[in-house]
């Protein structure tokens, strides 16, 4: 009995641990568009792609682009902090790279973020829009 509550323990610490990049989040586009609006660079990645994924996409900068081979990647992220308010909601959601940001990087506001999810999916890791940006914890799966 004592082996498995230490087994159960253990899993849950590794699986806690389990985020190992850090970066930035922003978002691109506007509430309300299609999956069209949020198509990035990437070729073989569809306006259906992005529906079927609810619109969890995002741009990655240089990075992450990796030439391209970024196409179609998953991550998991969450939001860890915001600048000012404490606005992150912690939920870890899926997203798709759709494309990488224009010139390589994915600038709001004159700050560099290491990636930018479509606008009607950034209430998922951030609650007040007035936080243009976000701390991420984030793997590849």
């Amino acid at each position: 009995m004592l082996k498995n509550f230490i087994f159960i323990a253990f899993s849950f610490f590794i699986s806690q641990q389990l985020f190992a990049d850090v970066g930035t989040l922003s978002f691109y586009g506007r509430v309300g568009g299609s999956a069209y609006s949020y198509m990035g660079n990437c070729p073989n990645v569809s306006a259906q792609d992005i529906s079927s994924s609810n619109g969890n996409v995002v741009l990655v900068s240089d990075g992450l682009w990796d030439n391209g081979a970024a196409c179609r990647r998953l991550y998991d992220m969450r939001c860890i902090s915001t600048p000012g308010k404490k606005s992150c909601t912690r939920n870890v959601e899926r997203v798709m790279v759709v494309g990488n940001c224009p010139n390589g990087q994915c600038v709001v506001a004159g700050k560099k973020v290491t990636m930018m999810v479509a606008a009607p999916r950034y209430s998922s890791f951030v609650q007040s829009r007035d936080a243009y940006y976000a701390n991420i914890e984030y793997v590849q799966r």
